[in-house]
Order: structure tokens, then C-alpha cells, then sequence
């Protein structure tokens, strides 16, 4: 049995940056899916194992949904997408660590190519699918070339 391809979910308002950064997942080899609205969470946006998240949103900031994806018990790692002041990035990585949340990156807008490569290679080196599997399944690699095609 093949080992399954990293899930990654973006969150962001802005459709064209969410689909930038879900194509350059998927160039990386990961599954990856979109919600511009954060009234959208569900069980199912649970189940990534990379969750790139907009800190800026309508409706709900993206410390509230911290809050409400540690509630919900997420595993998933989180890449934080700001280009709000840095006080506050570091205020959500905080708040991130005391509920228990793994903050694997912070990818500030506005961001290069090379930095969304390096975001996303931090939050998928966590990740379990790039193992080999029992059944001697080969490994998973993603390399900066992967992500770079990507973009």
C-alpha cells in the first residue's frame, strides 16, 4: 500500500494566494484544497496534515481560529501567513503553543517563491507520509527543485 500524499489546507481571503500556495503544495506532491471563508471549518479541515492559515480574516481572526482548531483537537502542523506586524505573528505563535499547536512556519506577505518553498518544506518535514511504508513502499522526497517548478 502507497503511502498517501501530505493533506494541505490553505486559508486565506484573498482566492488568488490561496491558489498560488495550494499549487505549489501540490507541485510538492501534496494533496492540497482551499476555504476563503472561515465559517467553512468543519471536521474535514481537520484532517490536513499542513494547515497554512491567513492570521487576517473576516469574521473570525486567525487567533480566534487557533483557538477553535486547538478546541476541535487538530494534529495538523500550521504555517501562519501574515503581514501583520511581527508582534503580533509572535502574539499567535504564542497563543498556538498554549493550546497546544505545532507552528512548523510563518510565511510573511508579502512572500517570494523561495520562502514559500521554505515554509513548506518546514511544515512537511513533520509530516508522516514521506516514510516508506511497511510494505516497502518508496519514500516521499520533496526538494527545493520540486517546490521551485511549482512555482
Amino acid at each position: 500500500m502507497a503511502a498517501q500524499a501530505p493533506k494541505v489546507l490553505v486559508v486565506d481571503d484573498d482566492p488568488g494566494i490561496a491558489g498560488l500556495l495550494a499549487d505549489a503544495a501540490r507541485a510538492a506532491g501534496c494533496s492540497a484544497s482551499t476555504l476563503n471563508d472561515l465559517s467553512a471549518f468543519d471536521a474535514a479541515s481537520l484532517s490536513c496534515d499542513v494547515l497554512v492559515l491567513d492570521l487576517m480574516m473576516p469574521g473570525m481572526d486567525g487567533v480566534e481560529a487557533l483557538r477553535a482548531l486547538a478546541a476541535a483537537g487538530t494534529r495538523a502542523r500550521i504555517v501562519l501567513a501574515s503581514g501583520l506586524e511581527q508582534r503580533i505573528i509572535d502574539s499567535a505563535r504564542r497563543v498556538a503553543a498554549m493550546q497546544g499547536l505545532e507552528v512548523a512556519a510563518v510565511l510573511r506577505k508579502p512572500f517570494r517563491p523561495a520562502e514559500i518553498r521554505a515554509a513548506l518544506a518546514a511544515a512537511l518535514a513533520g509530516t508522516a507520509a514521506p516514510h516508506t511504508s511497511a510494505a516497502g513502499q518508496r519514500a516521499l522526497t520533496v526538494t527545493l527543485a520540486d517546490l521551485d517548478r511549482a512555482i
